[in-house]
C-alpha cells in the first residue's frame, strides 16, 4: 500500500514538474551533452593526447546548439581553441581564443590563453593588451591571478620584444630612405 502511494506522487510529481516546463515556453537546455565532449576532449589535450587523436567535431557541434549562452559558447571556444592549440594549428587556436574572449564579460583563463597564444605568433601589440587586462583587473579569476608574477615576467619580454620589434623597424626604413 505504501509502494502504490509512493508511485502515485512519484508520477503526480513528474506530470507536475513537466507541465511546469511547458508553461515557461523554454525547453530544457540539451547543453551538457556535446559541450561536455568537447571539454574531455579539452582533458585529453592537456593529459598529452597525441594530436591526431584530437577533434574538435563535438565543440563545432555544441557551437551549433541553439541554447548555448553567450558564456557557454565562450568556453566551447575556449576548450576548442585548447585542442587546436594541442594540434599545432596556432591560427585556428588563435581565432578560437579571440571569439571566446570577445563573448565573454569575464577576464579569465581565456584572456591568457590569447595572449600566450599571440606571443607565441609574435603578435606582441595583441600579447600586451591582453596581459595588462590580466593583471590590472580586480575581477581577473584566481586561476590567473595565481599565475600574476608568471604573468608579470612574460609581459616584460612581450614589451621588450615589441621594442626591438619597433627597433628593427625604424632602422630599416632609415636604411631605406638612405637608398
Amino acid at each position: 500500500m505504501i509502494a502504490l502511494f509512493r508511485l502515485v506522487l512519484s508520477v503526480a510529481i513528474l506530470g507536475l514538474a513537466q507541465a511546469a516546463l511547458a508553461d515557461t515556453g523554454t525547453p530544457p537546455r540539451p547543453v551538457q551533452g556535446q559541450a561536455d565532449l568537447c571539454y574531455q576532449e579539452t582533458i585529453d589535450a592537456a593529459a598529452g593526447a597525441a594530436p591526431e587523436t584530437l577533434s574538435t567535431v563535438t565543440c563545432a557541434r555544441a557551437l551549433r546548439q541553439q541554447s548555448l549562452t553567450r558564456e557557454d559558447q565562450s568556453v566551447v571556444l575556449y576548450n576548442r581553441g585548447l585542442i587546436e592549440r594541442a594540434q599545432g594549428r596556432d591560427d585556428a587556436a588563435r581565432r578560437s581564443f579571440e571569439r571566446a574572449v570577445a563573448l565573454s564579460r569575464k577576464v579569465d583563463m581565456r584572456n591568457l590563453a590569447l595572449a600566450q597564444q599571440a606571443h607565441k605568433q609574435g603578435d606582441y601589440a595583441i600579447a600586451l593588451q591582453q596581459y595588462r587586462l590580466i593583471l590590472e583587473s580586480p575581477y581577473a579569476a584566481d586561476d590567473v591571478q595565481k599565475y600574476r608574477d608568471q604573468i608579470e615576467r612574460i609581459k616584460a619580454t612581450a614589451m621588450l620584444s615589441l621594442e626591438q620589434d619597433a627597433d628593427i623597424e625604424s632602422a630599416a626604413l632609415a636604411v631605406s630612405n638612405e637608398g
